[in-house]
């Protein structure tokens, strides 16, 4: 079973995941089908690395990081996040905080919560 911390960020990572699926949605008409694939990848990576942590891999940061570096690949390639700073300015250094912090975070909950409990 989940710690009471760990299942509060994983709420809270499945409402990231619905707020950039509803970016997404809301945009779809402004994104180049190289966009929505790559977007459509974030996403996907996001459900996967969730996926890992809350199934107590002790490897899960690895997948959050492979998530998080693709993200940043993915705001520096394409100079903020899919235009968002057009809707929200400032929206995102949201975003790119958000990479970072989740990494860390995750790495936390590997090393301290997941990683003592696994046999070895």
């Amino acid at each position: 079973s989940l710690s009471g911390a760990l299942t509060y960020w994983s709420l809270s990572q499945l409402f990231i995941l619905l707020l950039l699926i509803s970016y997404l949605y809301g945009n779809i008409a402004d994104f180049t089908l190289t966009e929505m694939f790559l977007y459509g990848g974030f996403v996907f990576m996001t459900v996967y690395a969730l996926t890992e942590l809350m199934d107590k891999n002790p490897n899960a940061w690895i997948y959050e990081f492979i998530k998080n570096a693709f993200g940043g690949y993915l705001f520096v390639t394409t100079g903020n996040w899919f235009g968002i700073d057009l809707m929200i300015p400032g929206a995102e250094y949201a975003v790119l905080a958000y990479l970072i912090i989740s990494t860390v975070v995750v790495i936390w909950f590997a090393r301290r919560e997941i990683a003592p409990t696994v046999a070895i």
